[in-house]
């Protein structure tokens, strides 16, 4: 009797203990709001470690009178042998009057288990009555117009974005023609003009030296320069002899040059004139003797002398004669067939 009587006892302590462990509330910021104003619903849940209660919103959304701005997620906190939820339901109504708002339930599926809040009452008001006048209906803002601070970031992106803009315009106006020019535009053939090189024979060279020579005049204007005239003045006289006659000048003494002279048919005539120039230059850059003016002038004329007096005449091409044979041969021919008879 004693054993069933402590058993009895036991349970009615476990079940009021459970009973107080889960518990959840509903209330209400204020509940007088105008027509579009938000409010809030707070939800406070305890409960035992062991349970795991889920907010069942769905019933709040299917009211008709009432609407959910928006749901805040839950902030749990432990209090010894329980859990405390707390969680926020913002909700609005566009509905003027007096609504109730049903038991908002929490449901623990596995433990087939369900809590429910008290039920919350509600009134809607409206401030601003819409007036009729003859057939004319206006309309008032539920809210007041509210005024959002000015963007400065937005008005940066904007600047940046046309500071960008305008740079690549100015630089496509800059360069555009020459990069077009440079990766697209087919270049056209142009038509280079033939560079004909002018050949020129040995004494036209030679005289053209010879006319350099004297224009300068440097064995007046120069110190040392009648050394520098006679170098010159025989360089002229070697190259045109290397080119007109074919003797290696260049790499010959004087008295080589005027022997070679001396033995060529077109040119010995002019040996005398060129023994003259040879020996004044020779004194002028080995012996370092000074000269005048006038030998120098002299020597010049008679270089000119002999360029000009030892062209080379160009043969006329003569017609081939015809062939005496073959003349007498055609002859005789003509002759036979005029003493032929006729019938």
């Amino acid at each position: 009797m004693l054993k069933r009587l402590f058993s009895y006892i036991l349970i009615t302590l476990l079940s009021v203990n459970l009973s107080i462990a889960q518990k959840l509330t509903a209330a209400i910021d204020s509940s007088y709001i105008e027509l579009g104003r938000h409010t809030a619903i707070h939800l406070e849940l305890q409960q035992s470690k062991d349970k795991n209660y889920v907010f069942l919103h769905e019933e709040l959304d299917s009211l008709k009178t009432i609407e959910i701005v928006d749901i805040l997620p839950p902030d749990t906190a432990q209090e010894g042998m329980y859990i405390r939820i707390s969680q926020d339901v913002i909700i609005t109504s566009f509905d003027s009057g007096s609504h109730v708002i049903p038991a908002i339930k929490f449901v623990d599926e596995i433990a087939a288990e369900t809590l429910a809040s008290n039920d919350i009452e509600l009134e809607v008001k409206v401030l601003q009555q819409v007036e009729v006048k003859e057939g004319e209906v206006k309309i008032y803002d539920i809210k007041d117009i509210r005024k959002l601070p000015f963007n400065w970031m937005k008005l940066v992106k904007i600047l940046a974005i046309l500071i960008l803009i305008a740079g690549a315009i100015w630089l496509l106006w800059k360069y555009g023609k020459v990069l077009y020019n440079k990766y697209f535009k087919k270049e056209e053939p142009v038509n280079m003009p033939l560079l004909v090189e002018e050949i020129l024979e040995p004494h036209e060279v030679a005289l053209r030296a010879l006319e350099k020579i004297k224009n300068e005049r440097v064995y007046r204007e120069v110190e040392n320069g009648a050394k520098i005239y006679y170098t010159e003045l025989t360089d002229v006289l070697r190259t045109y002899f290397c080119e007109r006659f074919g003797i290696a000048a260049h790499e010959m003494t004087s008295g080589q040059i005027l022997h070679a002279i001396l033995n060529n048919k077109e040119a010995s005539f002019v040996a005398n004139e060129l023994r003259t120039i040879l020996d004044k230059a020779d004194l002028a850059k080995f012996a370092k003797a000074g000269s005048t003016i006038p030998d120098c002038e002299m020597c010049l004329v008679k270089a000119f002398y002999i360029v000009q007096n030892t062209i080379k005449v160009k043969e006329e091409p003569v017609a081939d004669e015809p062939d005496k044979s073959k003349v007498e041969e055609t002859n005789e021919q003509n002759l036979k067939e005029s003493n032929a008879p006729t019938n």
